[in-house]
């Protein structure tokens, strides 16, 4: 298949809404954050980590699978990363 004879329609690659309570950490909560799962990030304008998968903007059907896998909190790299990928980044 080549991927490059195929004209493909746009798309959105930014599915991340950046709640409420992640606007409103300062750079000392995150850096706190950070901290607290061992993170180390570089890059311009990182993503803020998230504290919970429902800040992620998973639906119902999403939300309950990453339950029956048995994650009740991200994992240090699923909190940073997430909101990067979810950003299209």
């Amino acid at each position: 298949l080549d991927h490059d004879a195929i004209e493909y329609d746009d798309f959105a690659t930014d599915f991340f809404e950046e709640p409420p309570e992640m606007f409103a950490m300062d750079d000392i909560e995150v850096s706190v954050l950070r901290m607290k799962l061992d993170l180390r990030v570089a890059g311009f304008d990182a993503s803020k980590p998230i504290k919970a998968f429902n800040q992620c903007g998973f639906d119902a059907a999403l939300m309950a699978a990453v339950k029956k896998a048995g994650y009740m909190q991200p994992t240090a790299i699923q909190a940073q990363a997430l909101p990067a990928i979810l950003s299209g980044r």
